[in-house]
């Protein structure tokens, strides 16, 4: 009888562990929350740090009112959407504002206010990731000597998908978006962004990374547009706007950008080597301090392309 007993006292102890090291497939947080709270709906925690231990891997972490939620690392596949709120994330003092590590995960980071305060290290800083979807945030105010001071800094060894639609990443002391791999090739998908006042490039191409521009504006920034540091990287871009940067686009070989539909204005240098740039030859290249103009136009590759 006392052996009946003391097993079902052991089976209740593992039954409220196991209940207590579960992770929940929604999780919550809260300005007035608590991180020793399970992260539920009532009980909400305080972090997104205090809440993605909580989090099952895929899982959500939603915000339930207004509030600063803290710096965060992130090593599975996760979404953290602070809908309907602009969520903070406030990372001054020399460190990053969310680092993703999840190698092979898919990481979706929606409707956040990623502030450095002019002492952060990166906006976002992917080290690892197949896939990262940046929606409906602002990213400001990292300040550091380079490779940081990004808004997003992508430095990765294998192959990821970055895409970033509908944000405003701005006054950052480098670069807007900084992306660079090894070996492989990392793609980039801009839509609907705007990259403006950064202290040097919109976005910097440093090695081996393909980039599609979609509805863009990458303007006022200290150096270019957009940089492409290395023969290994490709630009295709589609009703995006290139004004009032110190150069429109900047290339280091031949062919490696292809604009349609783009404005290039008002910038000192309208793109820093004729032959970089390849045109659709529907572009408006004008009112720039120098007007250099592409060297040639894009060759329709099937019967259905436009020039």
């Amino acid at each position: 009888m006392k052996s009946v007993r003391l097993l079902a006292v052991v089976l209740l102890v593992m039954g409220i562990a196991a209940g207590a090291s579960a992770q929940a497939t929604r999780t919550w947080v809260s300005g007035v929350g608590d991180d020793v709270n399970p992260c539920s709906r009532t009980a909400p925690c305080k972090t997104f740090a205090g809440a993605i231990s909580k989090t099952a891997t895929n899982g959500l972490i939603n915000v339930i009112d207004p509030g600063g939620f803290g710096a965060v690392t992130i090593t599975k596949s996760i979404t953290i959407d602070g809908q309907p709120f602009m969520a903070g994330v406030l990372h001054s003092g020399g460190v990053n504002g969310i680092v993703v590590n999840a190698s092979g995960g898919t990481v979706i980071l929606r409707n956040l206010d990623i502030e450095g305060a002019q002492s952060g290290l990166n906006g976002i800083k992917i080290i690892a990731a197949q896939n990262v979807i940046v929606e409906h945030c602002n990213i400001f105010g990292s300040n550091a000597a380079a490779p940081n001071g990004n808004g997003i800094n992508m430095d990765t060894t294998a192959v990821s998908l970055l895409v970033v639609r509908d944000c405003t990443i701005s006054n950052n002391s480098q670069n807007g978006i900084r992306a660079n791999t090894t070996a492989v090739i990392n793609k980039l998908l801009l839509e609907n962004v705007r990259i403006i006042q950064n202290g040097q490039s919109g976005v910097d191409l440093v090695n081996t990374v393909q980039a599609t521009f979609d509805r863009s504006s990458l303007a006022q920034n200290g150096a270019s547009g957009v940089t492409l540091e290395a023969s290994s990287s490709s630009v295709d871009a589609y009703q995006t706007v290139f004004d009032n940067n110190a150069v429109g686009i900047t290339t280091v070989s031949a062919n490696q950008v292809k604009i349609a539909l783009c404005q290039i204005v008002h910038n000192t240098t309208s793109i820093s080597s004729a032959a970089g740039v390849q045109t659709h030859g529907n572009n408006a290249i004008t009112d720039n301090n120098t007007n250099t103009l592409p060297s040639s136009s894009v060759t329709p590759t099937s019967a259905n392309g436009q020039q």
